[in-house]
């Protein structure tokens, strides 16, 4: 995970306002044409992808003495997420030992005996059940049951 640095977001922020202060500051850019970001994390990247994108912008923050040019925003934002379809999804709940029961909304962890909800825009979400099952390992085994 990468951390900036206060002065290199203060650099970002004065970027920002210069863009606000130029000439094609009325011009509204592409990125806001379409759907707003869901989390503060997508904003963010997208901001930064944005910045990154426009060369007059990056000249600007190049002169700064805190830019890492050689830090693309692609390697950013790569994640480990793994893409599973739904069968997929039903096959890892199959081979999960402290998984009792899947439905396509909840699963039962046979570790602590509580069902964990899913989630309800998608069947058999894997990531509830992962953090369910980081925490539910860190309990001792006698606050478990």
């Amino acid at each position: 995970m990468h951390i900036r640095a206060a002065s290199s977001i203060s650099s970002l922020k004065q970027v920002a306002q210069n863009i606000d202060d130029s000439p094609s500051a009325g011009k509204k850019p592409e990125s806001s044409v379409s759907r707003k970001p869901k989390s503060k994390k997508a904003y963010a990247l997208l901001f930064v992808f944005n910045v990154l994108s426009d060369p007059q912008l990056r000249k600007s923050i190049a002169a700064s003495e805190d830019f890492d040019d050689s830090i693309s925003v692609a390697d950013s934002a790569v994640s480990s997420k793994i893409r599973r379809n739904e069968s997929e999804r039903i096959e890892y709940y199959k081979n999960q030992p402290e998984c009792g029961k899947a439905e396509p909304h909840s699963a039962l962890c046979s570790k602590c005996n509580k069902t964990v909800n899913l989630g309800r825009k998608q069947t058999y979400a894997v990531r509830p059940w992962e953090i369910h099952r980081a925490r539910c390992d860190q309990k001792p085994a006698s606050a478990v049951m």
